[in-house]
């Protein structure tokens, strides 16, 4: 069976472009169509049936996070709304794995609904039923030039970041589930 990823508001797809190319199965997830995703879809309101991924990865969108750490903006809480929708995916779905990204910013307004962080890099935090090793990546987004797609290019994650990612997905395929369990009961025996 193939390894199946969601990418929930896959944007330009940056977190799952190393698992596409790996040949896992990738359903990716955006309400906007110009970014051409599996399906065109708010994340509230998801059209699909249960599916068990191996992999259900978020990267909620981080404005109003950032608005939020921003003096000339209005003092104004962020909606959670989507983050909610991604905690009803998470629990609806039952991935085996599951990642939600944000960037900093976020961290005291997500952490309540999805526990503590476990990794962060340059400008990301990474909540995770696993834990999680990523390189500290230093680049430079906002040093892109101006454009009509800057925001999308700057929203990617970084091609470092997903491949970290991806090379630890071995860990979380089904053949090394069953291994891992059967090892468990050999160690529990007598």
């Amino acid at each position: 069976m193939d390894s199946l990823m969601i990418d929930l508001f896959s944007g330009l797809g940056g977190a799952s472009e190393p698992f596409e190319e790996a040949g896992w199965r990738v359903i990716r997830i955006d309400n906007q169509a110009h970014f051409k995703p599996t399906i065109v879809a708010d994340a509230r309101f998801l059209p699909l049936k249960a599916l068990r991924p191996d992999l259900l990865w978020a990267s909620i969108p981080c404005v109003e996070f950032a608005r939020c750490s921003m003096p000339w903006f209005p003092d104004t809480s962020p909606s959670l709304d989507l983050a909610h929708a991604t905690r009803a995916a998470i629990d609806y779905f039952k991935p085996h794995t599951w990642i939600v990204e944000c960037n900093r910013f976020s961290r005291r307004y997500l952490t309540p609904l999805f526990g503590q962080v476990r990794a962060s890099t340059t400008g990301h935090a990474f909540w995770s039923n696993r834990l999680l090793m990523l390189p500290n990546y230093c680049g430079r987004k906002e040093m892109l030039p101006p454009s009509s797609d800057r925001a999308a290019l700057r929203a990617k994650i970084p091609r470092p970041i997903a491949q970290a990612i991806y090379s630890l997905s071995p860990m979380w395929s089904e053949s090394n589930r069953t291994a891992s369990a059967s090892m468990a009961l050999r160690c529990a025996r007598p």
